[in-house]
């Protein structure tokens, strides 16, 4: 697990270990990891504990890890290592297993869309962009958000979290206010006095920035035209799109797209 790690955060790998490997250290950093087949057994101070298909760990910094492959297909598995801000904390499954060691299952379906969600991040560790790390944290959250029906919140109130979970999912459908407060179960008035109290910004503001960087990601990571990218992401108006993204990332689509997403320089 380490091996191409060298003290780099944030990064994201897959790895399929064979039956019999094992494994033991600690990270500096907080590890989030996701099995999609096959399975492993962890050695823990109070037994043994066995992870499979579905399993998404977290590993707070320099908690002991001790692990060996068991799964007659080997391990199948995604994990990030990251430097997690106090903001996204608070979104951490519960640390039920052992000190600093929590576990969520998830069903199948779930368990894909994070596999997505966990590839494209391994993507973006991948590259120098200088925008690299924000949008890790960005998609972190987007993970973290996922399993808020399952895990408390802490110190977020849990409507906005809701809420929050509700404008990841609709990046790429028809979304307007009242959409959002019916899923959070509040009024307009109300959604957005919470949204601001917790997060600073208004829940349109919230989905347009999701919308503008998952536009980044499709102009670096796919061949998709620029046009078919904006009326994608609910911009019926490709001046407009141009305009938004620019005032977002300070360049045109089609330079961020030319310069690898490195902003033009100021001159």
């Amino acid at each position: 697990m380490s091996a191409n790690y060298a003290g780099k955060a944030p990064f994201a790998a897959h790895a399929r270990a064979p039956r019999g490997t094992r494994w033991s250290g600690t990270f500096p950093f907080h590890l989030l990891s996701l099995t999609t087949a096959g399975g492993a057994v962890y050695d823990l101070p109070d037994g043994r504990v066995a992870v499979g298909a579905g399993d998404l760990l977290h590993f707070a910094p320099q908690a002991r890890q001790d692990w060996r492959v068991d799964g007659a297909q080997g391990w199948n598995v995604h994990y990030l290592i990251v430097e997690l801000p106090a903001s996204l904390r608070g979104l951490l499954p519960e640390a039920d297993l052992a000190p600093g060691f929590g576990r969520v299952r998830l069903e199948a379906r779930e368990t894909r869309r994070l596999a997505e969600v966990f590839r494209e991040l391994q993507a973006w560790c991948g590259s120098a962009n200088p925008l690299r790390d924000q949008l890790v944290l960005n998609l972190v959250e987007h993970i973290l958000l996922r399993l808020r029906s399952r895990q408390p919140l802490g110190t977020i109130d849990p409507r906005v979290g809701q809420a929050r979970e509700f404008l990841h999912d609709s990046v790429e459908s028809p979304t307007t206010l009242d959409d959002v407060a019916r899923g959070a179960g509040l009024s307009r008035a109300r959604l957005c006095a919470l949204f601001h109290q917790h997060l600073g910004t208004t829940p349109m503001a919230y989905l347009e920035d999701l919308r503008l960087e998952r536009a980044a990601r499709l102009l670096l990571f796919t061949a998709d035209g620029i046009g078919s990218i904006a009326d994608r992401l609910g911009y019926s108006e490709r001046g407009y799109f141009d305009k938004r993204f620019k005032r977002r990332w300070g360049v045109t689509p089609c330079s961020y797209r030319r310069s690898g997403g490195t902003p033009a320089p100021v001159r």
